[in-house]
């Protein structure tokens, strides 16, 4: 037991301590909305599609046999969008808060928090498992939110057909991310070798990017009431959180996933929600306030659940 603790504790402690850090210094004054927000994109734009061509290009060559999580990762995220498509409107009543509500619980933070998580526990191996399901994850999640956003908008913001498959092929075409996982993926098909100066200077710029999110992902936090729509929020935190993960991960059990694509399957899943989100909800006329809200409280309440997860998994040795 007290190996499973420490192995929970060394996974996840570093992620959550670097946002403490930022949360910290916003309201010490030490950086101010600025730094947060140039940070942000800083990451967003450069450092991490930098970071994750440079994983996807040391791994080299990917197996038939890689694939196994990835399919089930696409799968989970498309069964559980569908039945949240299905019941969600049953219980809510307003467009807005339908697609906050929704983005909130199926859309979760992989860009920033997975990769140093799969790092943390599995080291390169954990980092190539994890850029193998990043490209298919990111281009999951964005063309879904515009979906859904796009369903449950009010009526000024509603889309044609057109408009919305334009809009889809806009969010995957000019994502950095995948821009940088399908350079990674051509750079490794036809075998670049970098040369040392140019390797190094990308692995710099690379190594920004852990921090640099973690930081401005604390710093970025505003505490505001939690009394308005709690119901509706309590509900999300307890599905993002602690259901959808516990299902996942037991589908993937009862599949025989074991070890670091088991990992990976439950950090996809029991990540708080996603950052990238509450932007897409004000741009496009959602709930942004209940956007927001929700991934304030995943993002605390998911530091007791990944570390109950990663215990869990390590003691009854699943991974």
């Amino acid at each position: 037991m007290g190996e499973s603790f420490l192995y929970s504790m060394n996974a996840v402690l570093p992620v959550f301590l670097l946002a403490l850090l930022g949360f910290a210094f916003q309201k010490t004054g030490i950086l101010g909305d600025s730094f947060f927000s140039g940070a942000n994109k800083l990451m967003f734009r450069v450092s991490l599609p930098v970071s994750l061509y440079l994983d996807i290009l040391s791994c080299g060559s990917f197996s038939l046999s890689d694939g196994g999580a990835v399919l089930f990762v696409v799968s989970g995220i498309l069964v559980l969008f569908l039945l949240l498509i299905l019941f969600v409107p049953l219980f809510v009543k307003g467009n807005p808060q339908r697609g906050a509500f929704i983005q909130g619980v199926y859309r979760t933070n992989i860009a920033i928090l997975c990769l140093p998580l799969m790092k943390n526990m599995f080291g390169d191996e954990g980092g190539k498992v994890m850029a193998l399901i990043l490209p298919f994850s990111i281009l999951l999640f964005n063309a879904l939110a515009v979906v859904v956003l796009s369903v449950f908008a009010p009526e000024d913001k509603k889309k044609t057909k057109k408009e919305l498959l334009s809009s889809i092929l806009k969010s995957i075409v000019t994502n950095p991310l995948i821009i940088g996982i399908v350079l990674g993926l051509l750079s490794a098909a036809i075998g670049l070798k970098l040369p040392a100066f140019a390797e190094k200077t990308l692995n710099y710029v690379g190594d920004l990017t852990v921090p640099l999110a973690l930081i401005a992902l604390g710093g970025r936090f505003s505490v505001k009431t939690m009394k308005t729509g709690l119901p509706l929020l309590l509900s999300a935190v307890v599905l993002r959180c602690f259901l959808v993960p516990a299902a996942a991960v037991g589908a993937a059990i009862l599949c025989g996933f074991r070890g670091v694509e088991l990992g990976a399957i439950f950090v996809v899943f029991g990540s708080p929600s996603a950052v990238s989100g509450y932007v897409m909800a004000e741009s496009m006329g959602s709930d942004y306030d209940l956007a927001g809200r929700i991934l304030l409280t995943t993002t605390i309440v998911s530091a007791l659940s990944l570390f109950l997860g990663i215990f869990l998994l390590r003691y009854f040795q699943f991974i």
